[in-house]
């Protein structure tokens, strides 16, 4: 689970009822869809991936002609051995080697968010101390903007050693800021 205790695939059940919901996405006429890599259940020990939830469900999703574009990381969803979150120095290697992992794996899934609204994730996990590890102060904040900011671009580069054919879909917010 990660660490601020919230697992979104376990609260709203979907990891028990995914066929269910990518059913009723399927008969909504989706055909596309931003898809959860829960990166936190699938490395539980660093190092050693478990993807047998991910396999059967990648498969149903095969199955019902759906094609995810997969999001490994969402907000604070890392694993809890990764001790300080995004701002441990670890951190783009270890999210470029499961990233690379993924790609090997499920070279038919072709589209990737690399990593979800890195801006405001930085600033919730630093500036404004609301998610893990809640450091404030610049030092936090551009530690953690320069690890997230390598490991898109450590992932990127190994999912596209992977899968040359791969496309990337960037999210992030668009704030105002006035002076």
């Amino acid at each position: 689970m990660p660490l601020h205790d919230r697992d979104v695939l376990g609260l709203t059940r979907h990891d028990e009822r995914w066929h269910d919901d990518l059913v009723l996405v399927r008969d909504a006429g989706i055909r596309r869809l931003r898809y959860p890599i829960p990166w936190h259940r699938i490395e539980r020990v660093r190092g050693r991936y478990d993807w047998g939830w991910l396999d059967e469900v990648l498969a149903g999703m095969r199955e019902l002609g759906l094609s995810p574009i997969a999001d490994p990381v969402h907000h604070t969803s890392f694993p809890r051995w990764l001790e300080d979150g995004f701002l441990n120095p670890d951190f783009p290697a270890t999210y470029r080697d499961f990233c690379a992992a993924f790609a090997e794996r499920y070279s038919w899934v072709r589209e990737f968010t690399v990593f979800n609204e890195p801006l405001p994730t930085t600033m919730l996990c630093t500036e404004m101390g609301a998610w893990y590890p809640a450091r404030r102060g610049e030092a936090a904040f551009y530690g953690m903007l320069r690890n997230v900011s390598r490991a898109i671009c450590e992932a990127t580069a190994a999912i596209i050693r992977a899968q040359p054919a791969a496309r990337f879909i960037h999210v992030d917010t668009a704030e105002g800021h006035g002076a």
